[in-house]
């Protein structure tokens, strides 16, 4: 049982690719500035390990779900790692570590889970990124707005009801975006990082 807990864990290890990246992590007001930072998760997504670098260059180790905090947000390299829903229409269920693909006003989470760590893209103006799942067949592609409210992306529903009418608020974006309102996953995420350089 502990061997299939292990191996079916997630686990999330970063490194500074920069010798300038500054990594931290938030927890509640607080933030954690430090190098080497690096996080694990158990099967239901509960961190129960994080290990860094101090500012003074000590070495620290947390283990245990009883002893680390709740972090809200990872900073490692340039990837910001978010404490969201696992479900979107279900705010107040499970919770999951995951990267955002898009940054910004709006911000996108897309992850695989599937077990083992998958590739995926970004528009060229969109730094690379990679996620680890552990449910598999599960594809999670939410949004986020910038009242906190979170929206399944592949909704139809949310899309015309909640998305579009958002976007359609900013008049730059009304006037200079002439392509399709699209839930597939790149020409969406490619709207939505045009939607964050035009609107503030």
């Amino acid at each position: 049982m502990k061997l299939k807990y292990i191996t079916f864990g997630i686990l999330f290890f970063y490194t500074i690719n920069k010798m300038n990246a500054q990594d931290f992590f938030i927890v509640a007001k607080d933030t954690t500035f430090c190098s080497n930072l690096k996080f694990v998760t158990n099967l239901f997504g509960t961190l129960n390990f994080i290990s860094y670098t101090d500012i003074n260059g000590q070495d620290i180790e947390i283990n245990g779900k009883e002893n680390v905090p709740m972090v809200m947000t990872f900073h490692i390299g340039r990837d910001f790692i978010d404490l969201i829903p696992l479900k979107a229409e279900k705010p107040e269920g499970f919770l999951r570590y995951t990267q955002r693909a898009i940054n910004g006003k709006l911000i996108v989470y897309l992850s695989e889970q599937g077990g083992h760590e998958i590739d995926s893209y970004a528009p060229p103006e969109i730094s690379s990124w990679h996620a680890v799942g552990d449910n598999a067949g599960t594809n999670r592609f939410i949004l986020k707005m910038p009242d906190g409210a979170y929206y399944t992306i592949k909704s139809k529903k949310n899309m015309k009801k909640y998305i579009i009418p958002y976007l359609l608020e900013c008049e730059k974006f009304q006037k200079e975006y002439k392509d399709k309102f699209r839930r597939k996953e790149r020409p969406f995420m490619t709207m939505i990082w045009k939607y964050n350089t035009m609107c503030e």
